[in-house]
């Protein structure tokens, strides 16, 4: 964490402040790709020729679709409202489907890809 601080992160800021991040991915799906850091530690468990590993969004289980037996449904609390936490369709509600218009919200905010 500290030799990324100032380049990835700032440890300078906070939650819920939005800048404490400086470098985001923006994925969602249908696979994930990891943002590589190629951090300056001498004993660094990845070397430099380590090569990142991608990873699906799983939907489903066992053939059960996750949609059919669960969803998403946050309120959004008044304290990160304060703080310019968006909301896509003006309902303190957050749900999954939701997502892609936080992501777009954040990623114009921030202006990084």
């Amino acid at each position: 964490m500290e030799s990324v601080d100032g380049t990835y992160w700032d440890s300078a800021r906070s939650i819920p402040d939005w800048e404490i991040t400086r470098r985001r991915r923006f994925d969602h799906g249908p696979v994930v790709a990891p943002l590589v850091i190629h951090a300056k530690v001498p004993d660094a468990p990845c070397g430099a020729d380590a090569v990142p590993l991608p990873l699906p969004v799983q939907d489903e289980l066992a053939g059960i679709s996750i949609d059919g037996v669960a969803e998403i449904d946050v309120v959004v609390s008044d304290r990160l409202l304060k703080h310019g936490f968006p909301l896509p369709r003006g309902d303190r509600h957050v749900v999954e489907a939701d997502f892609a218009d936080l992501i777009d919200a954040v990623r114009r905010a921030t202006a990084v890809n």
